[in-house]
């Protein structure tokens, strides 16, 4: 759990600093976000 709270820190961090500034980048950033817990399930 201590990953994934960071990781949603990083996001919420990131999206907020760049989303006005690039709005592809930070599309690309979150799908990626939305993409990991699906991975992190299937290692399980």
């Amino acid at each position: 759990m201590k990953f994934f709270n960071k990781v949603f820190v990083n996001l919420i961090f990131f999206v907020y600093i760049c989303h006005d500034k690039n709005q592809v980048v930070s599309e690309t950033y979150l799908s990626y976000y939305c993409l990991l817990p699906k991975l992190f399930n299937n290692i399980h």
